[in-house]
């Protein structure tokens, strides 16, 4: 979803329009719709202001076109609280998204998406899964965005009981032996179960991106199934023997929403530990604005890592590639040197492009980064 989003650009400019639906507010207008509707009436203006008609006219236009759009996102019956709208100037298609993360209010013209908001949800509800172990079955749930999904129950059949012949049930030591039997087989169909259901939820977890996995359910099931993850999965999983059977997927989700959180944290402080000492050791880590921009423009970034409350001003080339401000190009007029005061966005923008993941780190986070520009990657090579 994000690179796609990042993809999507305009020579007119895209219009990004965030808003966080608060139906509890008790006015007839609630104040995050008036926020909406003065922001776009300030953005016309602006351009009307700046000399720049031509795009004024076709921002009017554009937004009579989408109108339907536009009441939908600020309508409170409709799902989701967090909601976003992408709107290219000349036309083409409109980009929607809504989710139960809040996502504020913002309005946004940019040669592309505004995608610092929707990066900001992602890193605080990274993609993660839970997954659910008892009588009926394994159930995987997807969480990301606050939101939580069910994707799939893999239902678990019991082995039919085999009736014991009368010899062997007239003697105890024979009864005894073939209850053995039928238990032993009993327990050999529920592991072959739950070596297939691990399968399962191995792949979903790569096909859906999942950061972190929590399985619960009954204890002796939960150690068999996380017994049977591959190494890769098995690492970032946590069991918790807690049983969530009969619980919706939002109920199952607030059960376990503390271990993801612990998880979460602990994942951020190594990835930011990792690009920092790969960097002070001249690894495959960069550090500082200047060194986080260069391996921007060579395609070096495999996780880009901004804190969330840092703004960073720069300079743009001919090409498109990123300037720290005020640092002479060696090759490039300044005159060919254009301002950026969104430095961050561009930064994502240009590392989801890449492929690379992009975290903001909040401010406990953020720490080592304090006397780095707050800006650092872990990078490919």
């Amino acid at each position: 979803m994000l690179r796609e989003l990042a993809e999507l650009t305009d020579p007119a400019g895209v219009l990004s329009v965030y808003a966080t639906a608060d139906p509890g507010t008790g006015s007839a207008v609630p104040a995050w719709q008036v926020r909406i509707v003065n922001e776009l009436v300030a953005l016309e203006r602006r351009l009307a202001r700046e000399g720049d008609a031509d795009r004024a006219a076709l921002l009017a236009e554009r937004l009579s076109d989408v109108e339907g759009e536009l009441k939908a996102l600020i309508d409170t019956t409709r799902t989701g609280r967090g909601r976003a709208l992408f709107v290219p100037l000349n036309g083409g298609p409109v980009r929607r998204l809504a989710t139960q993360a809040l996502l504020g209010e913002f309005v946004e013209l940019g040669p592309a998406a505004h995608l610092r908001p929707l990066v900001a949800a992602l890193s605080a509800f990274p993609p993660a899964g839970v997954v659910t172990v008892d009588g009926r079955g394994v159930r995987l749930i997807d969480v990301r965005l606050d939101h939580a999904t069910d994707v799939e129950l893999v239902v678990y059949t019991p082995r039919a009981v085999e009736h014991l012949d009368a010899s062997h049930t007239s003697t105890t030591s024979h009864g005894v032996a073939a209850h053995d039997v039928a238990a032993q087989h009993a327990a050999d169909h529920l592991g072959r179960f739950l070596h297939g259901a691990a399968d399962t939820v191995a792949g979903r977890a790569t096909e859906l991106g999942w950061e972190r996995l929590v399985v619960c359910g009954e204890p002796v099931k939960v150690r068999e199934l996380t017994a049977r993850l591959p190494l890769e999965v098995a690492a970032h999983t946590v069991s918790v023997p807690r049983q969530l059977a009969g619980l919706s997927a939002a109920e199952v989700y607030a059960a376990v929403a503390s271990h993801l959180r612990a998880g979460r944290r602990g994942v951020v402080r190594s990835l930011v530990e990792n690009a920092v000492s790969a960097a002070h050791a001249g690894g495959a880590g960069a550090l500082g604005l200047a060194d986080v921009l260069t391996a921007l423009a060579q395609g070096q970034v495999r996780h880009l890592l901004l804190a969330a409350d840092r703004e960073w001003r720069g300079r743009s080339g001919p090409d498109g590639a990123l300037y720290p401000e005020f640092v002479a190009v060696p090759g490039v007029p300044e005159a060919a040197l254009r301002p950026d005061a969104h430095l961050g966005e561009r930064m994502i923008v240009a590392a989801l492009r890449q492929g690379a993941a992009v975290t903001l780190l909040d401010a406990a986070d953020a720490g080592p980064l304090a006397e780095a520009d707050g800006a650092a990657a872990v990078l490919r090579w």
